[in-house]
């Protein structure tokens, strides 16, 4: 495969040990060689298919067969016969090195995925696919077809890596589509956030449009209150409900994630009350933003959620579950109802603020909301006077 990053990728490996060569294969370049890798196994695969095509240049292909065809097929084994592929692990710093941790794949799952990834980098892939699959209609590689490039047959047990509850398909990174077809002829398909992930995307996943706020720390936060949600969060299957007795729960949950280091997601819970039916699709998408990037997700207030109780506690129930493994911060004035999910959260209360914590939060939001106003020359004058209230409310502290 020729790609412009491949030298670079030779230099440091030649340029012998150290932290510079370690960090130049820990990027972008490990992806590129491996797929390097799964060009010259769709290479071998072309050669075999072709000494054995009495017409390989056929334009109809798959579209019928010829009984000369019928009886080739018959006589034949089937199957590429392709040499099983030595064991491998991708640079632990390098994008499919996170990927694996994060997710738990294996490395032949991280073949799988390159294997119907390819077409999403290199359209070369798609007629080189068509012709493997012997229909040039069909450029993405089936479930058989990613098993035999990965050097196994279609009965072997490596077939389950792309079974439902499989980590590929449990947790969204690929897709087994056309379900009607026979389950060695599903079409394997990556969706476009991994791939852009992969690539170094940073936007999040464009189907939770609408679905996610403004992620805002509380400054004043006391440094004891944010180490123990981060303690907690650490904790069991990673679920805590914060329940505010007037204090910021959320600002609290953000600050909490950021000690971790991991990025806050916050939902939006008005804009989720208004999609009930979309959300146990769009906390699968949730999850896997946040396990794709290393967040946790803050959901609240409770209060914004759908009212009625029984859907209430399916909204809840969806969300949690789908996140269970996932830093997930609630918030909201009152407790916490078991009816909501399956696990038992961490419960904190987050008090209410002393007067001068109280004071020092309006300095800090005046101070942002100046921030904001002062590119905004018509605007000046309003900046001005936040300015001066901020000042105030510090001479008042």
């Amino acid at each position: 495969m020729t790609h412009t990053v491949e030298p670079a990728l030779e230099e440091s490996r030649a340029g012998g040990g150290g932290a510079d060569a370690d960090d130049a294969f820990a990027g972008p370049d490990a992806l590129w060689a491996r797929l390097g890798a799964v060009e010259r196994r769709v290479r071998e695969a072309v050669a075999v298919r072709r000494d054995a095509d009495p017409d390989p240049d056929d334009p109809y292909r798959g579209q019928y067969l010829t009984p000369e065809a019928v009886a080739r097929i018959l006589d034949e084994p089937g199957g590429l016969d392709l040499p099983a592929q030595d064991p491998w692990q991708p640079p632990a710093r390098s994008p499919l090195g996170t990927l694996a941790r994060r997710f738990g794949l294996s490395p032949l799952d991280l073949d799988l995925l390159l294997v119907a990834l390819a077409p999403d980098l290199d359209a070369r892939f798609e007629r080189l696919y068509g012709y493997l699959n012997d229909d040039l209609t069909r450029r993405r590689p089936t479930v058989g077809l990613a098993l035999e490039l990965c050097g196994l047959g279609g009965a072997s047990p490596a077939r389950f890596r792309l079974a439902p509850g499989a980590p590929l398909i449990a947790h969204g990174l690929m897709e087994v589509t056309e379900p009607e077809r026979p389950p060695l002829s599903r079409v394997l398909v990556v969706p476009d956030r991994v791939t852009g992930h992969l690539l170094g995307d940073t936007r999040p996943d464009a189907r939770l449009t609408g679905a996610l706020g403004e992620a805002r720390e509380d400054p004043t936060a006391e440094a004891a209150e944010v180490h123990r949600a981060a303690a907690a969060a650490g904790s069991g299957a990673g679920l805590v409900h914060l329940r505010s007795r007037g204090g910021d729960a959320e600002g609290l949950a953000v600050a909490a994630l950021r000690l971790t280091g991991a990025r806050p997601l916050v939902l939006d819970t008005a804009a989720l009350a208004r999609r009930p039916s979309e959300v146990p699709a769009l906390a699968r998408v949730i999850a896997l933003e946040a396990r794709l990037t290393g967040a946790g997700v803050v959901l609240g207030p409770l209060a914004e959620l759908p009212g009625e109780p029984a859907e209430r506690a399916r909204t809840l129930g969806a969300l949690c579950a789908g996140l269970r493994g996932v830093p997930l911060f609630t918030h909201g004035t009152t407790g916490w109802d078991p009816a909501w999910a399956a696990d038992a959260p961490v419960v904190l209360t987050v008090p209410a603020p002393s007067p001068e914590r109280q004071a020092a939060r309006w300095r800090h939001a005046l101070a942002r909301a100046a921030a904001a106003l002062e590119p905004l020359g018509r605007e000046a004058g309003a900046a001005g006077f936040l300015d001066r209230a901020a000042g105030g409310l510090a001479g008042a502290g």
